[in-house]
């Protein structure tokens, strides 16, 4: 089946997490076949392969211009008797050129029946608007296009899909004297200017925005590397981005407080924006589901990438060991910049804020935690409030499992770490003795009978205590139950020796 390609100045996605490839114009909020242009992936090919957008891509061939206006389209309910010699001739030009298209459609390729349908009705229509006599012709001239876009061609080996269209990237200190540089800043400019002009949303229209300055990055050349300036390193592509968003501003009223907030808000939601659309392009050459039109485009863009993952590839067809690094796009991509002296982010800004965010999050969870470990040690706890305490712990060490596996190591290692059982033990014993001294001076205020009485209290705690924590040793090794052996009877010499002094 003889693919289709994306009509030119388009390009092509994937939406959210799905393996079909649509197209749109980086200035559009929707795809060919009107669905919104929310969460993208950039695809890695020219071809579409959603069904209605290759109806509209096929309709769109040799169109009389890319942007027909309606005012130019023949009136739908003109009465055939007032139409003008003008109208009649205008409308059989049309039709002419509706069979045109018509003819232009591939026989057996996908969608192209949908497309021929609906360029069959469009001829119809207008056909309709015709005076009787010249009605018949025409619809013959409509059928037998119709029909032969429409016949399946008998089987036949066809040739391979042509490759995504070689990239430019070259030297130049005015980034308007590198090829499809002005087409890329007029494209952003005016979908920066639209987004103001209709209010559209930020987050939406700087994500459109950011991906066409991806494609002027592309397209400049990092000095030092020879690689393209993704970073924006050089002059001349942070002076392509300044391109676009002074033209943006362009006729803007200089008085107008509103509008020139508006264009600094849509301007930093742009470059909040540029890191995620860079790390979500680089993550797709491992995740695109057509791993050949990635590497295609690694070897445009990123040759010795592209030559390393090859090597690694044909290592392991022939019975070699290799690793799931050396077989990754995405990390030779990274790897060539780092061993070029360039960094590219392993993050998007909106991923970093959400890291943040769950740090926060597993900081408190952890402190609630220890609180509610902490409150079930205590004697007395009534059962009823044990039991609640018992699901809150259990509740609380889920969430933080769950928040800790989804954090990546650099993210995990900046929260509070949990407390392990000898941590909270220590701090308890810490606790334990700033409450002891205090009890010493109280003590220390008290004369006769009422001193006796509450000493005798604290020997006898003091008893308990040391009873208790040395009651099973069993988990201790015989060295540590030597050691403990020899702290006992060291505390009873001291003891021997204060009761002698009474």
């Amino acid at each position: 089946m003889t693919a289709v390609t994306a009509p030119e100045k388009y390009r092509t996605f994937y939406l959210g997490k799905g393996k079909v490839v649509h197209a749109a114009q980086d200035s559009d909020t929707v795809t060919l076949c009107k669905k919104p242009l929310t969460t993208v992936k950039l695809a890695h090919t020219p071809y579409v392969s959603c069904t209605q957008c290759a109806k509209v891509a096929l309709a769109m061939a040799d169109a009389p211009s890319d942007d027909p206006k309606e005012d130019d389209m023949p009136a739908k309910n003109a009465n055939p008797s007032d139409a003008t010699n003008t109208d009649v001739d205008g409308l059989i030009s049309d039709i002419h050129a509706t069979v045109d298209q018509i003819k232009e459609l591939v026989p057996g390729s996908e969608g192209v029946t949908g497309a021929a349908d609906a360029l069959k009705a469009e001829a119809e229509e207008k056909i309709r608007e015709l005076p009787t006599n010249k009605r018949t012709a025409l619809r013959k001239a409509v059928a037998e296009a119709h029909k032969a876009a429409t016949t399946k061609p008998e089987p036949a080996d066809e040739p391979a899909p042509a490759p995504a269209s070689t990239a430019i990237v070259r030297q130049a200190e005015n980034p308007l004297e590198i090829e499809g540089i002005p087409d890329l800043v007029k494209q952003s400019i005016k979908a920066f200017k639209d987004g103001v002009k209709y209010g559209l949303k930020l987050s939406e229209v700087g994500e459109t925005v950011a991906r066409t300055m991806l494609e002027m990055r592309l397209r400049m050349t990092h000095t030092a590397s020879g690689l393209p300036d993704l970073m924006s390193i050089e002059k001349k592509t942070k002076n392509s981005a300044g391109l676009v968003y002074d033209g943006a501003r362009e006729g803007m009223d200089p008085t107008d407080q509103k509008l020139k907030d508006a264009h600094d808000a849509l301007q930093k939601a742009t470059q909040n924006k540029m890191a995620d659309i860079l790390v979500g392009w680089l993550r797709d050459f491992d995740s695109s589901p057509n791993p050949d039109e990635a590497l295609e485009t690694a070897r445009l863009y990123f040759p010795d990438a592209a030559a390393s993952v090859e090597a690694a590839r044909e290592a392991k067809e022939s019975g070699a060991e290799v690793s799931d690094a050396d077989l990754s796009l995405t990390e030779a991509i990274y790897a060539v910049y780092k061993d070029a002296g360039v960094e590219l982010p392993r993050y998007g800004r909106t991923e970093i804020q959400r890291f943040n965010y769950r740090v926060k999050q597993l900081d408190t969870a952890r402190a609630e935690l220890d609180a509610a470990r902490d409150a079930l040690d205590e004697d007395g706890t009534p059962k009823d409030e044990k039991e609640k305490l018992t699901a809150k712990v259990k509740e609380l060490e889920e969430k933080t499992k769950g928040i800790t596996e989804e954090l990546p190591a650099e993210w995990t290692e900046k929260a509070t770490p949990e407390k392990t059982p000898k941590q909270r033990a220590t701090e308890k014993v810490a606790r334990a003795q700033k409450l002891t001294e205090s009890v010493t001076k109280a003590v220390r205020r008290l004369e006769g009978a009422e001193r006796q009485e509450v000493s005798t209290s604290l020997v006898s705690l003091g008893r308990t205590l040391i009873t208790d924590a040395t009651k099973d040793t069993s988990k201790l090794t015989d060295d540590e139950k030597a050691d403990l052996k020899s702290q006992l009877e060291s505390l009873v010499t001291v003891l021997a020796g204060e009761a002698a002094k009474l």
